[in-house]
């Protein structure tokens, strides 16, 4: 936006320019999307899980509301990869990331923490609710 002059340096018109960012900003978004989630089971990544926790501690500073960790490991997956392959073991990762996500709310959080590890951070949520989800 700006001003268009004549000779003797006064305003006559005024010009704008308008872009269309639609697309841009769906290229930002699909970039943020890939650098926070895990392509393999679709969860959130260790980097994305790392700064939920730290905005979840401070919260829990600010306002003393609770918030709980789940810690999941898969028994024997080196032994289901080494026997059946690692695209078995993928089914199994995604398949278990999946049913994860069925048993949690929109607010909380699943995270792939390392190979057939998975980190689920609930918000609000004191040792007994966190003992519930744990066990479905």
């Amino acid at each position: 936006m700006g001003p268009l002059r004549n000779e003797q340096d006064g305003t006559v018109y005024a010009f704008i320019t308008v872009q269309d960012v639609t697309a841009q900003v769906a290229h930002e978004q699909t970039l943020l999307e890939l650098n926070i989630t895990d392509p393999l089971t679709g969860t959130y990544n260790r980097r994305y899980l790392e700064t939920r926790l730290s905005e979840e501690f401070s919260r829990y500073m600010r306002t003393s509301k609770p918030f709980s960790l789940i810690m999941l490991d898969i028994d024997f997956f080196k032994r289901v990869n080494d026997t059946y392959g690692h695209t078995c073991g993928d089914i199994i990762l995604k398949a278990t990331s999946s049913m994860c996500l069925s048993q949690l709310r929109e607010i909380d959080v699943i995270a792939r923490y390392g190979g057939e590890e998975f980190c689920c951070v609930l918000v609000e949520t004191e040792l007994e609710g966190a003992a519930v989800v744990a066990d479905r």
